[in-house]
């Protein structure tokens, strides 16, 4: 054979080998880029998923955190508001502070529908206020307090009103009015306010009942809750006892 063409046999077959050679590092190359990048957007969405777990979390805590501000605040501001009814007699426009020879006190046990008597003080009490008659004409407003279901509550009056009459009104229950009857702290006037105002509209209609329906079965937290209320009894469920009491009312409307 000829040696120039021999030559050029081995130039060409080096060639080739070298062609491959390069061939195979850039596909080794590609092979390790595309490992390379792989790993990267494996790290990437790890990373991603501790961020959002990390955000998850701080939610998580700033809306514990949330609840109990709420709770805390709402436990606080009940207790002064009863620290302060039971020291300050003076704070209705036409309630008399104290008792003298001039004035009655009458007593009220406060039933509020729907909270037995062994779980009254277990619920947060509610705020009572409303206003007093004398001969059925408006003499002013009483002093506000809160109360537990079953409670007993004075109001004292002077004697310069005749035949005294109280409207009152505990948001969520029905208002009521009644003659004031009892000066026996041992003999209570009893007075129930009716359950199933979930709105607070001083009404029991379609508008609660639907609202216990579409909240079935959920939880509910009172404090974080304070326009609709379909936990009508206040055990932290919306439940069939709620549609109960809602559904045995239903139609009625408060005391005008």
């Amino acid at each position: 054979m000829n040696s120039q063409l021999i030559i050029a046999l081995l130039i060409l077959l080096s060639s080739l080998v070298s062609n491959n050679n390069v061939v195979n590092n850039i596909t080794h190359n590609n092979f390790n880029n595309n490992n390379f990048n792989n790993n990267l957007n494996n790290l990437i969405n790890e990373n991603n998923n501790i961020s959002n777990q990390i955000i998850n979390q701080s939610n998580e805590f700033i809306y514990t955190q949330d609840r109990e501000n709420i709770s805390e605040n709402f436990n606080e501001e009940n207790q002064q508001n009863i620290s302060n009814n039971q020291s300050d007699y003076n704070d209705g426009d036409f309630e008399v502070a104290g008792g003298n020879s001039s004035s009655s006190i009458y007593y009220l046990r406060v039933i509020l529908e729907g909270i037995e008597r062994e779980r009254a003080t277990s619920v947060p009490p509610q705020y009572l206020d409303g206003n007093l008659y004398c001969d059925n004409q408006l003499r002013g407003g009483i002093r506000g307090r809160n109360v537990y279901s079953y409670d007993i509550t004075q109001i004292t009056i002077s004697n310069d009103c005749n035949n005294p009459s109280v409207l009152l009104q505990v948001r969520h229950w029905l208002n009521l009015r009644t003659n004031l009857t009892s000066t026996s702290q041992n003999n209570p006037q009893e007075i129930t306010f009716k359950a199933g105002d979930v709105d607070g509209n001083d009404l029991v209609d379609d508008a609660d009942v639907l609202t216990i329906l579409f909240n079935h079965n959920q939880d509910w937290n009172y404090s974080t809750s304070t326009t609709e209320r379909p936990d009508l009894n206040l055990d932290g469920i919306v439940d069939d006892r709620d549609l109960s009491l809602a559904l045995n009312n239903f139609g009625l409307k408060g005391d005008q």
